[in-house]
């Protein structure tokens, strides 16, 4: 599915990251983003305010840049 849309210029989202070693293995296939219990619980729209400021200060913010 990754090389799906990379072959149709799309960024790709995984969900039901559940772990580190599922994060590193998309990552690993070229994967753009993810989302699931491996990087956070479901959060309020407060809680995930909070927990993407400190995660950019911290630099684990699990964005990639856009430019």
């Amino acid at each position: 599915m990754v090389k799906l849309g990379q072959d149709l210029d799309l960024e790709v989202v995984a969900e039901g990251v559940e772990n580190a070693e599922m994060a590193c293995a998309l990552q690993a296939l070229g994967c753009d983003y993810g989302q699931g219990f491996g990087y956070a619980p479901a959060l309020s729209p407060q809680e995930a305010e909070v927990y993407l400021n400190e995660a950019y200060v911290d630099g684990a913010a699990p964005v990639k840049a856009r430019g």
